[in-house]
Order: C-alpha cells, then sequence, then structure tokens
C-alpha cells in the first residue's frame, strides 16, 4: 500500500491533476470486528493464537472516533505522498528508509 501511494505521488501527476495521495495506516483501533474473537477462527492453527490475543486486548487501543479525527487532520494537509500512523498517540508522519543497490 505504501508504495503504491508513493507511486500514484508523483509531482508531475499531482501539478496536472491537483490529487494528492497519502497512506494512512490506522493502529489498534477499538471496533466491533476488532473486539469479536470469534472471527479469529482463521487463526487457530497460528502458534500462541491465545497469547496474542490476550496481548492485543490489553494494550490500549484507540476509539473509532480518536482515529477519525487524526485522519482528518491528515486529510486537510493534503500533503502528497504522506505517509502517517495513526495511534492513540496521536498522527504520526513517517519516511521509509529507501535502500540503494
Amino acid at each position: 500500500v505504501i508504495g503504491f501511494t508513493r507511486s500514484m505521488a508523483d509531482e508531475h501527476l499531482y501539478q496536472k491533476t491537483g490529487v494528492a495521495f497519502m497512506c494512512i495506516c490506522p493502529g489498534m483501533t477499538s471496533t466491533e470486528l476488532m473486539m469479536n474473537k470469534r472471527d479469529m477462527n482463521w487463526m487457530k492453527w497460528v502458534p500462541h493464537t491465545e497469547e496474542m490475543w490476550k496481548m492485543v486486548m490489553d494494550a490500549k487501543m484507540q476509539t473509532p472516533e480518536e482515529c477519525a479525527v487524526n485522519m482528518m487532520s491528515v486529510m486537510e494537509q493534503a500533503k502528497n505522498g504522506g505517509i502517517y500512523i495513526c495511534s492513540i498517540s496521536g498522527m504520526k508522519e513517517i519516511t521509509p528508509t529507501v535502500y540503494m543497490h
């Protein structure tokens, strides 16, 4: 997703269309989907599933409303090519490391 966003955020394309592309990666959010353990049956083959589930349940999660407020602030900035992590501690812009071969 990040690679696709960065490709679409080409400066020439942005200047031509005015369309900005951003990638927002939400962290753990307390949604019905996240909290519904019965939907986790597909993970029963994964070792240590119960331990992982306990860690997830014990972690602090953002509310959907907190996530939405942070997402709106990023969209208002409309920084073309921006990559953000949205978590309980707020929104953080990240810069991917580029490795040269």
